[in-house]
């Protein structure tokens, strides 16, 4: 959550069971303590803030510069459905990292050997 700045775009993407679409839910980041962020709901259905009202699990995703960030977590929505509290569970490996540089002895060419045996 310490990534996130006032007013930055995120979204909410519930699980879903598997005959159903994803359910997604634009918010805005409003501020957090510790791992509980309040997000503002811009944009979403009514099905999937209804899914909020009892607590629901899902993944906030968000571009951190320019990288794409996802935290697993648990989303309840208030009563009037337009504020959301996001608890983050366990962060998920989305962002993309850099691969590790070859070994040299691996760059050296090999020659190969047919036994027809």
């Amino acid at each position: 959550m310490h990534r996130l700045v006032k007013d930055q775009a995120v979204t909410i993407a519930l699980d879903s069971e598997l005959d159903r679409a994803v359910d997604a839910i634009e918010c805005g980041f409003e501020g957090s303590q510790g791992i509980v962020g309040t997000l503002c709901v811009r944009r979403a259905t009514s099905c999937a803030v209804e899914r909020l009202t009892g607590g629901a699990l899902g993944l906030l995703t968000f571009d951190h510069h320019g990288a794409p960030v996802a935290l697993r977590g648990a989303a309840h929505a208030s009563r009037d459905g337009a504020a959301v509290e996001f608890v983050v569970l366990d962060r998920v490996g989305a962002r993309r990292h850099p691969l590790p540089t070859p070994r040299p002895e691996t760059l050296t060419p090999r020659r190969l050997v047919h036994d027809p045996g």
